[in-house]
């Protein structure tokens, strides 16, 4: 994990993996989030899977879903995900 949460863009890698899961394909999830440029999320996700050193999503699933050893991983990456949107508005709020 952390060498996909290290450095700037970390969050939205963690993102990429949890929204790409449940969307039939990967152009599929890239149409749905980035407006259907299919090689973006395609080279995010393997430049991430590199980084954590395994697959995380199987491609062979319909819906795609995390690998057994990816489970984990995006399970923590959704915790992230989630504490730090329940931290988000705080940063922001002006008082």
């Amino acid at each position: 994990m952390h060498a996909v949460t290290d450095g700037r863009e970390a969050l939205d890698r963690l993102r990429t993996i949890v929204q790409v899961a449940g969307h039939d394909s990967i152009p599929a999830a890239a149409h749905s989030f980035y407006g259907g440029r299919s090689a973006t999320p395609a080279q995010r996700i393997r430049a991430i899977e590199h980084g954590a050193g395994f697959r995380i999503i199987d491609r062979d699933t319909r819906p795609l879903a995390p690998t057994p050893r990816g489970r984990g991983f995006h399970r923590e990456a959704q915790q992230i995900l989630r504490i730090t949107d329940d931290v988000e508005p705080i940063r922001h709020d002006p008082q």
